[in-house]
């Protein structure tokens, strides 16, 4: 694993709001590990973050831009022009997920001969791309296509910015010249199928769960659960030794706690909808539920797997 560089603070105003829960120590370092910021997107590297995903992705204009890199997790920013195409592409060993905030997408997956699973989805939809699958995403709408994606393991080198489909050091490679299926109907997510083709809407499903954690996709390099913290509750300080995670709430507002050791935690932001949470591996960590009347809804993908697969934790005191 790479060394975590230090990353300056780029909103003071956040380490303000540090006022000590039952869950996160009073003892504090001298600064926190990372940056709780809405301006423009650098990827920080593998540091604790906190931003506007959502807001980040609908701003972005490149072809793809990393937001955030870890060895097992990353996160990249994608803008598809209309008529164009992410590119149809494989993954031997990398598993994929994309999120779509903007736009209308015809989604493939399948083998080099045939794109078996097609679905036209749009905004709030999730495509879960389990490794080895060729697949491919085309805007079939007016307008540009906005989402982010997330790898596991990292796909491409810190920091990358591509302008355009042709700044992709792949884009020319030969592309093989599949027969594509007629598209199905998105179903509305019901369990857990494992490291197969997916796609179903992650806004839905998420105000649906109103278990502790709902494991939604299960592959061995990344893995989606859905969670429901409920009014006075939290996710729990924790540290994953060798897992890197990305949580995006959806609805509700929660303080997000970090620290390098379980007995100094500090304040790390407030984060609202719409907002991702990036927490390294070996970083210790907790999310409280600010609201006083209404749960807070999220979900987590883990890379790499963190849960066995189907896994359901009604309530916490399961896990």
């Amino acid at each position: 694993m790479r060394s975590r560089t230090p990353f300056v603070l780029a909103v003071a105003a956040a380490m303000a709001l540090a006022a000590g829960t039952t869950t996160a120590s009073a003892a504090q370092d001298s600064a926190p590990a990372g940056v709780a910021s809405t301006a423009k997107v650098v990827d920080p590297g593998e540091v604790p973050y906190v931003f506007d995903v959502e807001k980040a992705a609908l701003k972005n204009t490149n072809f793809r831009t990393a937001a955030w890199t870890a060895d097992k997790l990353q996160l990249t920013l994608m803008s598809i022009p209309v008529g164009g195409d992410v590119g149809l592409e494989v993954h031997p060993a990398v598993n994929q997920f994309f999120r779509i905030e903007a736009g209308t997408a015809k989604v493939m997956m399948g083998t080099k001969h045939r794109l078996s699973y097609v679905k036209i989805a749009g905004p709030d939809d999730v495509v879960m791309i389990p490794a080895g699958t060729w697949h491919n995403l085309v805007n079939i709408g007016p307008k540009p296509l906005k989402m982010y994606s997330l790898y596991g393991p990292q796909q491409h080198p810190r920091g990358t910015v591509q302008r355009t489909q042709a700044d992709d050091p792949h884009s020319g490679d030969p592309k093989p010249t599949p027969h594509v299926a007629a598209p199905t109907r998105i179903k509305m997510f019901s369990a857990d199928p494992g490291a197969v083709p997916f796609v179903f809407n992650i806004d839905q499903a998420t105000a649906a769960n109103t278990n502790f954690r709902t494991a939604a996709w299960t592959s061995s390099t990344l893995q989606l659960t859905l969670m429901d913290i409920p009014v006075g509750g939290d996710v729990g300080l924790e540290m994953h030794p060798a897992v890197d995670q990305f949580l995006r709430i959806e609805s509700g507002k929660a303080k997000v706690y970090v620290g390098s050791r379980k007995g100094s935690i500090h304040l790390l932001a407030v984060a609202k909808a719409g907002d991702a949470i990036m927490i390294p591996s070996g970083t210790w960590h907790n999310i409280v539920n600010l609201s006083h009347k209404d749960p807070l809804e999220l979900y987590s993908l883990y890379g790499p797997q963190q849960h066995p697969k189907g896994t359901i934790h009604v309530t916490k005191p399961e896990e």
